[in-house]
């Protein structure tokens, strides 16, 4: 399973979700200002709902195509939000 590192910047690191990331995951995603801007997260989003999210993320990765990635910091790799790069909509349409 590719659980490495994908992309780094000065600042920033794009990888896969880990199981370290759930306590992170679930505080960020709990949080009614970030949970309003995504329509297919459930809220309150509970431990159960991120160690689904880390396992869907960690399966996709070890296909070898991964679509959705942790964004952490640089120098703590403490998750601060995730990125998906599939090309959906997030809403079930079609892009034109």
């Amino acid at each position: 399973m590719a659980t490495e590192t994908i992309f780094e910047t000065a600042r920033l690191r794009i990888r896969c979700h880990r199981d370290g990331d759930l306590p992170n995951l679930v505080a960020l995603v709990g949080n009614w200002e970030v949970a309003r801007w995504v329509s297919l997260m459930p809220y309150p989003y509970a431990e159960q709902d991120g160690r689904y999210w880390i396992e869907l993320v960690k399966a996709d990765h070890a296909t070898g195509r991964p679509r959705r990635f942790a964004i952490a910091g640089n120098e703590d790799d403490r998750l601060i939000g995730g990125i998906g790069l599939d090309g959906s909509t997030g809403d079930g349409s079609t892009v034109a």
